[in-house]
């Protein structure tokens, strides 16, 4: 069952199937062993914008919620948005994502959350998957107890994905839409567009609706 008492937490809607890792397979198989309640009660993914992070943490959680366990998803860029109480009552959750927590950086009310949030998460014997773009260990937090939360877990660093597997996610990306993407179609636009995943998604979403246009 999804769990979303608020607007805020919304719907993970990934899947495992659909991601696209090459270099990321140890990191692949940690999230989804974490997922399976298999590992690690907390695993942190780093890398920079576009490599995947938020698609494994929403295929992980939709995981959870496919075995009817209460998840959520906390994006941080949202989550600001609102007051640091927002965490306050979540920490009896079976799983949990954070998306981007190295928003929260510098921010004492949100970092006195977040550090509150760990350790009841931990004390409930709930399950925790974090996204950085930062590396933990060199990011500024203030409370250096948090940070050393941070640290404390299994950590991958994502890399960006070469111009082969680029490829190879828009042609399933265009084949989830019914759309038959040409091998020379999909390297044209890697060539002259792809810088990573959210530019790439971004493009085919503006072609799909091109294409649905002229019928």
């Amino acid at each position: 069952m999804l769990q979303q008492p608020l607007p805020l937490y919304k719907t993970a809607d990934k899947s495992f199937d659909e991601f696209i890792g090459g270099r990321d397979q140890q990191a692949h198989e940690a999230v989804l062993q974490w997922a399976n309640a298999d590992g690690p009660w907390f695993v942190l993914l780093w890398g920079s914008s576009g490599v995947g992070k938020s698609h494994l943490i929403q295929a992980a959680l939709r995981h959870v919620a496919d075995s009817n366990q209460p998840m959520m998803y906390l994006p941080m860029k949202l989550l600001l948005e609102m007051g640091a109480e927002a965490t306050r009552e979540l920490s009896n959750i079976a799983a949990i994502g954070i998306d981007d927590v190295d928003l929260a950086a510098a921010n004492p009310d949100w970092e006195a959350a977040l550090f509150s949030l760990f350790n009841g998460i931990h004390d409930n014997g709930g399950r925790l998957l974090i996204a950085s773009t930062q590396n933990p260990r060199f990011t500024n937090y203030r409370l250096a107890d948090l940070q050393s939360r941070l640290c404390s877990g299994l950590t991958y660093q994502l890399l960006d994905l070469d111009d082969a597997q680029k490829k190879k996610f828009l042609i399933a990306q265009a084949k989830r839409s019914n759309i038959a993407l040409a091998d020379n179609v999909a390297e044209y636009i890697v060539s002259r567009h792809g810088r990573n995943l959210h530019e790439l998604s971004a493009l085919f979403e503006r072609l799909d609706e091109a294409a649905l246009q002229a019928g």
